[in-house]
């Protein structure tokens, strides 16, 4: 359905390819959402209605906000996307799932890496391999 979608739009699907130009972490937490690509970072609050959202909803909106903030380092690339949310990546993988909400997050999502000419993979990462982005998004300044 969504693959189907997404190639009567033009918009380009990344099939497993072992090389990519850059890695985008992602994360998010209750405080905010970090992101971290090619010694680049960025981060940002949640304000308190998002901060209750659930974990599955912020880490959504952590990779759509994080796309959009290191668009210009990522622009006309293959990205590989990582995240310790495994819900999430499998949205991003299948462009959708079971719930409204998020395929209209992950729609966003594909409408923005449209946009920018970027093609993406996403992956799961282990929390413990995930720490500088999660400690972006806890604006951890001593990282």
């Amino acid at each position: 359905m969504w693959l189907d979608i997404l190639k009567s739009n033009n918009i380009k699907v990344l099939y497993p390819e072992k090389e990519f130009d850059c890695k985008l972490l992602i994360a998010a937490s209750e405080i905010g959402w970090g992101a971290y690509v090619d010694k680049h970072c960025a981060q940002g609050l949640w304000n308190d209605r998002l901060s209750k959202c659930h974990s599955n909803t912020r880490e959504m909106l952590a990779i759509l906000l994080s796309l959009i903030s290191v668009r210009h380092w990522i622009q006309d690339k293959k990205i590989m996307l990582m995240s310790d949310n495994q819900t999430c990546v499998s949205y991003m993988e299948h462009q959708g799932g079971p719930f409204h909400h998020f395929n209209v997050m992950t729609k966003r999502i594909y409408q923005v890496l449209e946009k920018y000419n970027i093609t993406m993979k996403c992956m799961h990462v282990m929390g413990i391999k995930n720490q500088l982005a999660d400690a972006l998004s806890r604006l951890n300044p001593n990282f």
